[in-house]
């Protein structure tokens, strides 16, 4: 049966929104729409009602255009919002004889559910790192193997309560049957990377607004991501400063000049902002943003590094988000990192127009719909109840599933988000699980960036 799901960026300048067909045998993309954001502030969405009036416009003109209200969404939520916690959690495996089962992955995702002690955090996705069978790692789940004890390392991945409930009301003053939440990260890394670069390893960079965020795959896993604290309005409030001009006006040169670089093209360009004609060195603007460009990249170096340690990534560096001098930060970006850079693509579903193909900024909408195509049954996944669920969905698990963790009976496979050092050092040594010093640091070290 034919279903028309909806993935929308949150973001604070602009809301974009792809609207696909689902079928079982694929997901085909019906039209893009990019428009005036509202409600959202600092990453955070505080109006509801003003967020939901952008998205009546956006759903008036989809109506026009393609017949399709916004009904069922899957909302990407802003990238600063999103904390990750790192949980682990053991079982017993449930097959005969200790034998690991498929079904014992749902169960431990659910073991792994952090538990919130405020409240103030809304679990999206419990997302499995590596499991053990009786001390032995691996980054799959043993599926047939037999043993004792079975246990996961996972990324559990949060937003804000308030955020959430914001986002539920909005799409319900809209009349969204249907609505899940996305982390940014975890969506771009599903459009950013070809299947074999995720299957053999990659990273992607998403510059946000305020922040970026790295995440890093491999085996077709997601690793984990890092928040590092740049952002398009850094780029931008460098060039207001360099240039002597207002921030809107620096706001809007940059849009104009996304694709600068210092070799290719006219080394002088003119452009309008406001009816203003500004004349713009290429040559210069490269240099004035050079510096920053090349404190994000070793900054993204950092992070992949402590996220993948010593696993290699054939598949590079994808660059997602904010278009920022697009050829000349990837040149640059080689500079720094010595790995494959390139832009990232938006892929994964069929008919994406060359428009969109080749806007980096559309990588989380689609990475919506990428998700979203992967589940047989879409509403009928417990990532599209309107209300909370109490199911659990897998790799992907509990989106949109309620604000609270839930905490189990049993001591050994409770787990509580906390981003305190000394009490996940304590819980680790109590869980006494064999693995080495090296990789122990690295997960350590992802959970607090």
């Amino acid at each position: 049966m034919d279903r028309i799901v909806a993935g929308v960026e949150l973001g604070e300048r602009k809301l974009r929104v792809a609207v696909a067909r689902h079928r079982p045998e694929s997901t085909r993309l019906l039209t893009g729409i990019e428009a005036p954001s509202a409600g959202i502030e600092d990453q955070r969405v505080v109006d509801a009602r003003d967020l939901a009036n952008a998205l009546s416009d956006i759903s008036r003109k989809l109506r026009t255009s393609v017949d399709f209200p916004l009904e069922n969404v899957v909302f990407v939520v802003p990238t600063g919002q999103i904390q990750f916690h790192e949980t682990e959690a053991s079982m017993r495996p449930s097959g005969s004889r200790g034998t690991v089962a498929e079904a014992d992955r749902e169960r431990l995702s659910n073991k792994s559910r952090p538990a919130f002690p405020s409240n103030d955090r809304h679990l999206i996705h419990v997302i499995p790192q590596g499991y053990l069978l009786d001390g032995k790692e691996t980054e799959r789940l043993p599926v047939g193997k037999t043993g004792q004890d079975l246990r996961v390392l996972s990324m559990s991945v949060s937003c804000e309560a308030d955020t959430a409930a914001n986002i539920r009301e909005a799409a319900q003053i809209i009349g969204s049957e249907g609505v899940a939440l996305m982390a940014g990260p975890v969506a771009e890394s599903h459009a950013a990377l070809t299947d074999t670069e995720r299957e053999s390893g990659a990273a992607v960079l998403s510059i946000g607004e305020r922040i970026s965020t790295v995440t890093v795959m491999h085996y077709g896993q997601y690793l984990g991501s890092a928040k590092i604290g740049i952002g398009a309005r850094h780029f931008t409030s460098d060039l207001s400063i360099a240039l002597d001009l207002p921030y809107p006006t620096a706001e809007a040169v940059m849009d104009q000049v996304a694709t600068f670089s210092d070799t290719v093209g006219p080394r002088r360009t003119a452009i309008t902002v406001a009816d203003e004609g500004i004349d713009i060195d290429r040559v210069e603007m490269v240099a004035t943003l050079r510096d920053r460009a090349e404190e994000l990249f070793s900054l993204t170096e950092t992070a992949i590094e402590s996220i993948a340690g010593d696993r290699e990534l054939p598949g590079g560096l994808a660059i997602a988000g904010q278009p920022i001098l697009r050829d000349g930060l990837s040149q640059l970006g080689r500079t720094v990192i010595s790995m494959p850079i390139h832009w990232a693509a938006p892929r994964g579903i069929e008919g994406i127009p060359h428009a969109v193909s080749g806007n980096a900024s559309w990588v989380p909408a689609i990475g919506a719909l990428v998700w979203a195509g992967t589940i047989k049954d879409p509403l009928a996944h417990p990532a599209f109840h309107s209300e909370p669920s109490s199911r659990s969905g897998g790799i992907l698990s509990r989106l949109f599933g309620g604000r609270n963790g839930t905490k189990s009976s049993s001591t050994e496979t409770s787990v509580t988000a906390n981003n305190n050092d000394s009490e996940r050092a304590a819980r680790r040594q109590n869980a006494s699980v064999a693995r080495s010093t090296g990789k122990q640091e690295r997960r350590r070290e992802t959970a607090r960036v």
